[in-house]
């Protein structure tokens, strides 16, 4: 850890005399939540027990479900809290950066955005795929996110799907960076490519599908995920047709001629996700989450 963030994963924030503790980086409580869907209000309730048990003074809670946040006109009493919260995220959140660089370039970042865009988002044209790979290296993994990989590639089917639970909950909780592993093609390749490895294990594949609709929807929305998302419509479970529509509308490739077949879906959950997208792509017209994208090249739109 590092002088420049001491309260990582928090933000410690002065105003008018009071002092302000916040976090939106959900995703390092997992070990702590594990299947429970974690929020600000999840923290919140956890942050009141350490409260209670520390005997910490003076502090007040003002969250939401996007972000904790926990206040006080005493600084040693958030520090304290801070201090308390900061020793459950575990390992996950000290090394976050003990190897993360850089995203280095050899190409300006315009042009680099260009070839991604072109390449695996409103295209797949293989010239610029090759160009980006080979001037855009992957951001360096912190080594949580290294031992998720390593999982999901060589692990058992345990090690499997908690690998890609943890990569789900980190892809939910942020959006696209130009220095987060999530957001490169070549994570989304080793994640194709160990879908392809795992199709007879059910619970390890659809693990792995689920990771990757959160992927296309925060990070990236790699075209070359549509054949999975396609074929996931017509899978025997319910959650993987969901998975499909929520996976193709991400990508901008969702149509009502593949969704509407699904109103009548025997599940009431598909039926109604298929409702509720059709009723999207019908009343927009766009043709990929732009909003991810701040260069676009040729005025495809921006944030």
């Amino acid at each position: 850890m590092t002088d420049s963030e001491p309260h990582f994963p928090f933000q410690l924030i002065e105003h008018d005399e009071e002092y302000s503790l916040v976090c939106s980086d959900f995703h390092l409580f997992y070990e702590l939540f594990g299947e429970q869907e974690c929020g600000g209000y999840t923290i919140e309730k956890l942050a009141k027990v350490l409260v209670k048990e520390h005997r910490i003074k003076g502090v007040k809670f003002d969250s939401e479900a996007g972000m904790f946040c926990a206040f006080s006109n005493r600084r040693e009493s958030i520090e304290q809290l801070c201090g308390k919260l900061r020793d459950l995220t575990g390992p996950q959140q000290r090394d976050r950066l003990s190897g993360v660089q850089e995203n280095t370039r050899s190409i300006p970042l315009d042009e680099a955005e260009r070839l991604l865009l072109t390449g695996f988002v409103t295209s797949l044209d293989p010239l610029s795929q090759e160009t980006f790979l080979k001037c855009v290296p992957c951001p360096t993994l912190t080594q949580g996110q290294a031992e998720c990989i390593r999982h999901v590639q060589n692990g058992t089917p345990e090690e499997k799907i908690s690998g890609a639970k943890k990569i789900n909950a980190e892809a939910r909780t942020l959006n696209r960076d130009w220095d987060h592993y999530l957001s490169h093609p070549s994570i989304t390749q080793i994640l194709m490519d160990c879908c392809d490895s795992n199709q007879e294990s059910v619970a390890v594949y659809q693990e792995l599908v689920w990771a990757l609709v959160f992927i296309c929807e925060r990070h990236l929305p790699d075209l070359r995920l549509k054949p999975y998302f396609l074929e996931a419509l017509n899978n025997k479970i319910a959650l993987m047709r969901w998975l499909g529509i929520m996976g193709l509308y991400g990508l901008g490739q969702l149509t009502p001629e593949l969704v509407t077949p699904l109103l009548t879906d025997r599940s009431a959950k598909v039926r109604e996700v298929a409702k509720e997208h059709l009723g999207w792509i019908q009343d927009s017209k766009l043709t990929y989450p732009f909003w991810l994208f701040k260069f676009t090249g040729e005025g495809q739109g921006s944030d």
